[in-house]
C-alpha cells in the first residue's frame, strides 16, 4: 500500500473584490498574448513602459510587437481594462502576484518564451495562454514549479465568467537556488499532458460549433455531445485526416448524415479509401457532397 502524498499545489479563489484589493497591493500583474488578443500592443504603449512591457525584444523586430506577449502591473485603471477584455473572452490573460517589480518579472518571464521537448526541439511556450499555464503547473514536480514559479508566489487563470480569478500557490517553496541559463525542457508526462489538453480543448471546440450550426445538437447533453464528437473525431482520423479543419467537415457530415455515414454511403467508402485524392481533395469532395445531397432531400 503507497502513502498518498499531497499535491505540490494549494489553490485559491478571489472573486471580483478579492481582485481590486491584490490591485490596489502592488503586486499584481497579468501577462496576455497579443497574437490572440487585438490591441493589446497599442494598450501596452498608451500605458506607458512603468505599467507595460513587451516579453519579446521587439525594439530589435518592430513587427513582432502586434503578436508579442506583453507584461502590465496592474492599477485600477489597468483592472478594468482588463475585466472588459475578460468579458470578451476568459482566456485573455494569466494572473501573477510577485513580490518583484515589473522588469524584475520580465527577465524571469523571458526564461521560459522557448523550451526543449524531450527530443530536444526548440519550441514557443505559450505559458500566458491560461489553458496552457494549468496544464503545465498540474503536471509540474516540486523542484519544476520552485523554478518556474521564482519571485512569483501565485499563479491565476481567469474564472468562466470573467469577474475573479483561481489561484495557484505552491504548499512548500522550494529553496532558493541558483538559476540555470539552460532550457526549460519538458518531460514526457508533460508533453502527454499538453496533448491531452489540446485534444480536450478541440472537442469542445468542435461541439461548441455544432450548437451553433445545428439546432438539433443543442438539444443533446454536452457531455453526450462531447462523447459522439470525440468518437467522430477518431473516425475521420482513421480516415487520414489530420488538419482541423479536415476533421470538422467530416465531423459535420457525420452530424448530418449519421455516424456511420462512411460505412453506409457508397460515394463516400469510394472517395475515403481513394490513394490518389489527397485529405485535402477528400475533404473538399465530401463538403460539397453532403451539401448536395442535402439540397437534393429538401427539394423532394
Amino acid at each position: 500500500m503507497t502513502e498518498e502524498t499531497e499535491p505540490p499545489l494549494i489553490t485559491s479563489a478571489a472573486f471580483a473584490e478579492g481582485l481590486d484589493r491584490l490591485a490596489a497591493s502592488g503586486r499584481l500583474f497579468v501577462a496576455i498574448d497579443g497574437a490572440d488578443a487585438s490591441g493589446v500592443a497599442d494598450k501596452a504603449r498608451e500605458m506607458g513602459g512603468r505599467v507595460a512591457v513587451c516579453l519579446y525584444r521587439a525594439e530589435e523586430d518592430p513587427d513582432l510587437a502586434a503578436v508579442a506577449p506583453y507584461l502590465f502591473a496592474v492599477d485600477g485603471a489597468a483592472l478594468r481594462w482588463v475585466r472588459e477584455r475578460l468579458a470578451e473572452d476568459p482566456a485573455f490573460c494569466i494572473f501573477v502576484l510577485a513580490d518583484t517589480n515589473l522588469e524584475g518579472l520580465r527577465r524571469h518571464f523571458r526564461r521560459f518564451l522557448v523550451v526543449q521537448s524531450p527530443a530536444g526541439t526548440k519550441m514557443n511556450f505559450r505559458f500566458f495562454d491560461p489553458r496552457v499555464l494549468t496544464t503545465y503547473l498540474e503536471s509540474c514536480e516540486p523542484r519544476e514549479l520552485d523554478d518556474f514559479y521564482g519571485p512569483a508566489t501565485e499563479y491565476g487563470v481567469p474564472t468562466e465568467d470573467g469577474l475573479g480569478a483561481l489561484f495557484f500557490k505552491r504548499r512548500e517553496e522550494g529553496p532558493p537556488r541558483r538559476r540555470s541559463d539552460v532550457l526549460l525542457k519538458l518531460r514526457p508526462a508533460q508533453m502527454r499532458a499538453f496533448a491531452r489538453a489540446t485534444e480536450e480543448r478541440f472537442v469542445d471546440r468542435t461541439a461548441t460549433f455544432l450548437q451553433m450550426q445545428f439546432p438539433d445538437a443543442l438539444e443533446e447533453p454536452r457531455p453526450l455531445l462531447r462523447v459522439i464528437v470525440a468518437d467522430q473525431i477518431a473516425r475521420a482520423r482513421g480516415h487520414g485526416f489530420t488538419a482541423e479543419l479536415e476533421i470538422v467537415t467530416y465531423v459535420i457530415s457525420a452530424w448530418v448524415l449519421g455516424a456511420k455515414f462512411d460505412e453506409e454511403f457508397p460515394a463516400v467508402r469510394e472517395k475515403l479509401a481513394s490513394p490518389v485524392l489527397t485529405t485535402g481533395d477528400k475533404a473538399a469532395w465530401l463538403a460539397e457532397w453532403t451539401q448536395t445531397l442535402l439540397r437534393t432531400l429538401q427539394e423532394k
